[in-house]
């Protein structure tokens, strides 16, 4: 009687052997996962609000920060109120010369007219006017002078009137401008504050309005 040998197993069908855990024992790993993850995204937002808070530079003075602020991220906007400041001035300037103009123009017409009335009143203030063919001259030539004088003066008064009309006008645009430059570079200048200085609740110096004559 034959007998039959065992040979050996190969290793790879040897059971391989896997520690099973329990679920508690899963969902308890899984959530000190978690909770890790968590703390660490926590940590992270915490240290950059850190971060961006020390950036921020001590209360400072609001006058010498608003300087500050026009001489960096404000230029541009202070830049267009001088130039529009500038502009608005001059027009001012031109409109105070075309007053004065209109006013002597005004003088000379009202003179011309009285000498006028004067000469109207009294025919013979300056001798008795020639007659010509029957007829009394209408008008002499010292009136007739007078008479295109005030013509002249009533032309250029209405000229310059109406130049003074338009450059009054010029000036409201002008000015209107500047306002809504000035409200925006404020605004700006606010949020520019509140961004790189810490103003702790109840700071006066935080609180403090910009001065009127801030432009």
């Amino acid at each position: 009687m034959t007998s039959l040998g065992v040979g050996k197993a190969p290793k790879e069908s040897k059971p391989q052997h896997k520690l099973e855990m329990k679920d508690g024992e899963e969902r308890k790993d899984d959530d000190e996962e978690e909770s890790k993850a968590e703390d660490e995204g926590d940590s992270a937002f915490g240290e950059a609000s850190k971060s961006k808070k020390n950036k921020k530079k001590q209360i400072k003075s609001k006058q010498d920060a608003f300087k500050d602020f026009k001489n960096d991220e404000g230029k541009q906007l202070e830049s267009d109120i001088k130039t529009n400041r500038s502009d608005l001035n001059s027009k001012k300037e031109e409109m105070g010369k075309l007053k004065d103009i209109c006013n002597k123009s005004k003088k000379e017409i009202d003179s011309i007219k009285f000498k006028l009335d004067e000469k109207q009143k009294d025919p013979l203030i300056d001798g008795e006017k020639d007659i010509i063919d029957g007829e009394e001259d209408v008008i002499d030539e010292e009136e007739y002078n007078m008479l295109r004088q005030m013509k002249d003066h009533k032309k250029m008064y209405r000229e310059n009137l109406d130049k003074y009309k338009t450059l009054k006008g010029d000036t409201y645009f002008i000015q209107n401008s500047i306002d809504q430059l000035k409200e925006q570079l404020v605004f700006k200048f606010e949020v520019w504050y509140d961004e790189n200085f810490e103003s702790p609740q109840g700071s006066k110096e935080a609180q403090k309005p910009l001065d009127k004559d801030y432009s």
